[in-house]
């Protein structure tokens, strides 16, 4: 009676799994097509997947990537550590390049959340020793201002300086020039706070030039408000 009962359930229980990873895969197709132009929405619907750490690797780890690049547009947190971890060795077996690079950025930033800044500074390390070997440029950029927004919150400018500047020459080399400007804000801001407020607004007027061609009034708006607070630091009222 027992056998007879498991063989009963066996089949049931592959069904209803089939089922909610059909419904996953729909609910990332509608959530993908939604992320560029409505990352709100594309959010919405990832989180209505139910218990995705059930999914199937390949499952999981897409709906990781999409869960993140979803998050990283509205400010939100990362997922956790162990989901991160588990979605990179998929990605690491049978994903491209690039998309292995995003996952271990988006592992890093998970650690920094979590306070775990060594272990984050290594996934962001591995990140752009890939992103250099492919010549991924545009994904370089974002690992290396990451990796001075690490340097900055734990103070060390000079290094949090180097970074920026790394991330600025990347980011130029992939023609993200919007990016391009706000590494060389922050590059200003590392040296103002090295109270190097020369240099640091040589590069704030830098990012200006560049901003006024390729930015929005918003992004023009925080270069602007970066060089007068330098002003202001240096007397110049």
């Amino acid at each position: 009676m027992k056998k007879i009962f498991l063989l009963i359930l066996l089949p049931v229980s592959l069904f209803f799994s089939c089922v909610g990873d059909r419904i996953a895969s729909e609910t990332m197709d509608r959530a993908e097509i939604l992320l560029e132009a409505n990352p709100d929405s594309a959010y919405i619907l990832l989180n209505e997947v139910k218990t995705p750490d059930r999914l199937n690797e390949r499952q999981f780890a897409r709906w990781c990537m999409l869960y993140c690049r979803a998050a990283d547009k509205l400010f939100k947190d990362m997922l956790y550590t162990e989901q991160l971890d588990r979605a990179l060795v998929w990605y690491k077996s049978h994903g491209a390049a690039e998309q292995q690079a995003w996952m271990g950025l988006y592992l890093g930033r998970s650690y920094v959340k979590d306070k775990l800044f060594i272990p984050a500074t290594k996934a962001y390390s591995d990140a752009l020793s890939l992103t250099k070997e492919k010549h991924l440029y545009n994904v370089a950029g974002y690992i290396c201002s990451y990796m001075g927004d690490l340097y900055d919150f734990e103070g060390n400018y000079l290094l949090g300086k180097d970074k920026y500047k790394e991330a600025e020459s990347y980011f130029r080399k992939a023609g993200n020039m919007r990016s391009s400007a706000f590494a060389l804000r922050d590059v200003g801001r590392m040296y103002a706070f090295s109270d190097s407020l020369d240099i640091a607004l040589i590069f704030l007027l830098k990012a200006d030039t560049i901003i006024v061609e390729v930015g929005d009034s918003s992004d023009i708006g925080t270069i602007y408000n970066g060089i007068g607070n330098i002003y202001n630091m240096l007397g110049n009222k």
